[in-house]
C-alpha cells in the first residue's frame, strides 16, 4: 500500500512522517480498487475514519469503525470517494540557541569597535585652513657658513667620469745637421781638440767634433832662387755636428769654420761637404698648465652632478657652491707632461660635497634674528643676491636679501595640543578665541567624522594665500 501510493519527493528520506489518515485512505484506495460501487450511496469516509479489516491486513487496535456508522454488507456499500492527499510535513531540529545570538550579536559589535577605533587613531586626519593679515617684509641678512653654524649641514655625493681637452704645450723639435770638416793648423806647433770642441760658421751655426783630433803644426820651407819662404799648414779631417737643431746647420761645402779668438792665419776648417739632415718644428706637447685646466673641467663636471644631485634630493633646501670641495679623489692623466700629443684625457673619481642650509632652518633663523612676535607665510620666503664676502679658514660669510610675507605669529604645536580629540564643534570655538585668525575652516577626512584625531601628526594646518 506504502508503494503504491507514494507521495512525489524524497519521502524515504524522513522517518515517521505518515499519520493515520493518510493510511487509512491508502488502505482503502487499495481495497476498492476492483471493486463495483452499488446504490445507494453512504456517508463519505474522512480519512480518519475507521474501516473494517481488509483481508490479509492485520492492523490491531490501529483502525476501527465508527459506532455511528451502521454495519452494512460491503456489496451495498455507495462509492467511496478517495482521501485527499496531504504532503508530508518536514520538521527542522535545527535551532539556534538564544546564548549564541548573543555571542554573535557580542563578537559582531567588538569587530566594528575594533575597526572603528584603529581608523580612528591611525586614519582619522584633521585639515585646519586658516587666513591671518599679512603683509610684505624685504630686509638684508649676514651670515657665516661652516661646520660649526647649528643651521648648516654638508650633502656629499660620488662622483666618476673623465675630462678630455686639447693640448697647449708647445715644443721645438728636430734634428741637427752633421758633416766632415777639415781643421788646418798654421801654428808651428801642433794643436790638440778634444770631443765637443766648438768650431762657428760665418751664419752662427756652431759645430762640436765628433771625437777628439790632434793638427800636426804648420811647416816652413824656402825658395833660395825666388827668395820666398812658403808655409804648409798642418790639417786633419774629423766629423763635427751642429750644435743646435734646425736648418741652420745644414752649411755649404767648402764653407769656413773659425775656432775661437784665433785668426785665418792661425787656424781655420773647411766643410769638405753640404752639410744636411738638420730640421726643426714645433710640435704639440701636454703641459703642466693643460693638467690645471683639466682639473678645473673636472671640478665643474663635479659641481654640476652635485647640483643636479641636490636638486632632486633638496628641491626647497639653499646650496652655497662657493663651498664646493672634492675628496678621496683619485685621477690619472691618459699622458705624461710634456709627450707630444694633440689630446689628453683625466680620469677621476672620489667624493663632492657642499655646504647646504635646510630650508626651514633658515626661515627659523632669520624670524630669530629679524622677527619678533610675526612669522613667514608658508611658500613666500625666498633668499636672492646671495654674495659671498669672504673665506677665511673654510668660514664662509654670506650676505643675502630677504624677501617674503609675513603674518602674526600662530604656534602650530601649542594649536594642535588646544584641538586634538575635541569635537568639531569645540574646535571651531577654539580657533574663534585665537586673536591672530581672521577665518578658518576645519574638516576631517576621509571620514567626515565629528571628531578631531588625538593625535598632533593627524592634524594639518594650513594658512591661506
Amino acid at each position: 500500500a506504502f508503494f503504491y501510493k507514494k507521495p512525489q519527493g524524497r519521502i524515504l528520506d524522513y522517518k515517521h512522517l505518515l499519520e493515520e489518515g493518510d493510511l487509512a485512505g491508502m488502505f482503502t484506495e487499495v481495497y476498492f480498487k476492483d471493486k463495483v460501487p452499488l446504490q445507494p450511496t453512504l456517508p463519505v469516509v474522512s480519512p480518519s475514519s475507521t474501516l473494517p479489516m481488509a483481508p490479509g491486513f492485520s492492523v490491531a487496535n490501529e483502525l476501527a469503525f465508527k459506532e455511528d456508522v451502521p454495519e452494512k454488507p460491503f456489496i451495498d456499500s455507495p462509492p467511496l470517494s478517495s482521501p485527499k492527499f496531504k504532503l508530508p510535513k518536514i520538521k527542522y531540529n535545527f535551532v539556534i540557541p538564544k546564548i549564541g545570538l548573543v555571542i554573535y550579536v557580542l563578537i559582531g559589535f567588538g569587530v566594528f569597535l575594533l575597526s572603528f577605533l584603529g581608523y580612528y587613531f591611525f586614519l582619522h586626519r584633521a585639515e585646519v585652513v586658516l587666513s591671518t593679515k599679512k603683509e610684505s617684509y624685504s630686509s638684508e641678512i649676514n651670515f657665516k657658513v661652516s661646520s660649526q653654524s647649528s643651521f648648516v649641514e654638508r650633502f656629499s655625493t660620488k662622483l666618476s667620469g673623465k675630462s678630455e681637452g686639447a693640448t697647449t704645450g708647445e715644443k721645438i723639435t728636430g734634428e741637427k745637421a752633421k758633416g766632415e770638416i777639415t781643421i788646418y793648423n798654421g801654428l808651428s806647433e801642433k794643436r790638440d781638440f778634444i770631443e765637443g770642441a766648438v768650431f762657428e760658421a760665418a751664419n752662427g751655426a756652431q759645430f762640436a767634433l765628433d771625437s777628439g783630433v790632434t793638427v800636426p803644426s804648420a811647416t816652413n820651407s824656402a825658395d833660395i832662387d825666388q827668395g820666398v819662404v812658403t808655409k804648409a799648414f798642418g790639417k786633419k779631417t774629423v766629423l763635427v755636428t751642429a750644435r743646435e737643431i734646425g736648418a741652420e746647420g745644414n752649411i755649404d761645402n767648402g764653407a769656413k769654420l773659425s775656432y775661437g779668438d784665433l785668426s785665418e792665419n792661425d787656424l781655420y776648417a773647411l766643410a769638405n761637404a753640404d752639410f744636411n739632415g738638420g730640421v726643426k718644428k714645433t710640435v704639440a706637447v701636454f703641459s703642466s698648465r693643460d693638467a690645471q685646466n683639466l682639473e678645473k673641467k673636472a671640478l665643474s663636471l663635479a659641481k654640476s652632478k652635485l647640483l643636479a644631485d641636490f636638486g632632486r634630493q633638496n628641491g626647497e633646501d639653499i646650496l652655497f657652491p662657493e663651498t664646493i670641495i672634492t675628496s678621496d679623489l683619485k685621477k690619472s692623466f691618459s699622458d705624461e707632461i710634456g709627450d707630444e700629443v694633440s689630446r689628453v684625457t683625466l680620469s677621476y673619481e672620489g667624493n663632492v660635497s657642499a655646504f647646504f642650509t635646510p630650508y626651514r632652518e633658515l626661515v627659523s633663523k632669520v624670524q630669530a634674528q629679524k622677527l619678533q612676535d610675526k612669522e613667514f607665510v608658508e611658500d613666500t620666503f625666498s633668499l636672492a643676491k646671495i654674495k659671498l664676502e669672504s673665506d677665511k679658514n673654510n668660514i664662509y660669510n654670506y650676505s643675502a636679501l630677504v624677501k617674503g610675507k609675513v603674518q602674526n605669529l600662530v604656534d602650530q604645536t601649542i594649536l594642535k595640543s588646544k584641538l586634538r580629540g575635541k569635537t568639531v564643534s569645540a574646535a571651531s570655538a577654539v580657533l574663534s578665541e585665537e586673536r591672530n585668525i581672521i577665518e578658518y575652516s576645519l574638516s576631517t577626512k576621509p571620514l567626515p567624522l565629528p571628531l578631531l584625531p588625538l593625535k598632533n601628526d593627524l592634524i594639518m594646518i594650513k594658512f591661506s594665500r
